[in-house]
Parts: C-alpha cells; sequence; structure tokens
C-alpha cells in the first residue's frame, strides 16, 4: 500500500504543475476533512507506521492514517483559514490557541489592538463557541 502510494504521489507531482506555482498541499480525508500545508519553506512527506506525516518547513504538520485519506492537491488558497472574528468577542474574553495536532499552545484573554505572540504556524483559535483556524506568518 504504501509502495503505490508512494508511486501515485510521485506520478501527480511530476504530472502537475510546478510545485513553485502554487502556495500549499491541500489534504483530504474520506470524511470530508480538508487541512492545507504551506509550501514556502519546503514540505516533506513521510510515511511512519501506517500514517501519512507532512511537516511544512514553518513547522506545522498533517497526520492522518494513509487508509484515511481521499487526496491531496497543490492549491492557490489555504482551505478553511480565517481571521478571528475579534468584532465579535468582547474584551477579556478567553481565547485559547491549539496548534494543528490539537495540543493547547496558549490562553490569553482578549484585549482590542493587542496581537498575539505566536511562531510562523497554523493555529485554531478558540473563544467560547467560536473557532477558527488562522495562519501566523
Amino acid at each position: 500500500m504504501k509502495k503505490i502510494f508512494s508511486v501515485l504521489l510521485l506520478a501527480g507531482l511530476t504530472l502537475s504543475a510546478n510545485a513553485e506555482d502554487f502556495r500549499y498541499m491541500t489534504f483530504r480525508t474520506l470524511s470530508g476533512m480538508t487541512e492545507s500545508l504551506p509550501l514556502a519553506n519546503g514540505l516533506e512527506i513521510t510515511f511512519q507506521n501506517g500514517q501519512l506525516v507532512a511537516t511544512a518547513g514553518d513547522g506545522s504538520i498533517f497526520q492522518q492514517a494513509i487508509t484515511d485519506m481521499q487526496d491531496m492537491w497543490f492549491d492557490y488558497t489555504a482551505t478553511g483559514i480565517n481571521q478571528f472574528p475579534t468584532d465579535l468577542v468582547p474584551e477579556g474574553t478567553l481565547i485559547s490557541v491549539y496548534a494543528t495536532d490539537g495540543r493547547l499552545v496558549k490562553n490569553y484573554h482578549y484585549q482590542s489592538g493587542v496581537e498575539v505572540s505566536l511562531p510562523a504556524g497554523i493555529y485554531v483559535f478558540k473563544a467560547g463557541e467560536q473557532s477558527v483556524k488562522r495562519i501566523i506568518k
């Protein structure tokens, strides 16, 4: 299975347009979930214990069981990345920041005009019932 997937991936990469023409590699699982990783600083795709592990040069990671993968493609824009709607969040609201692997990175209380200091990567911001993904460059 690993060899077939590797050959298909290599064929797709060589037959499609050059990667430098695109900004993201987007992955889609059988459940329909999509996630994009930036290509700007490189992207390494490996296979470990039945998992596809994609690591972008900015440190963001996508990991999924190979059997749960539907497809992946180069794209000009990332999927599901939005700015956090801070105009809807009152001052002092607790915002939790998670890495794409689900680990809590930071908690902070929202203050207008104050930017959060995070290393480059893709994060999920959660405030109450609202949650969005955001790329920090």
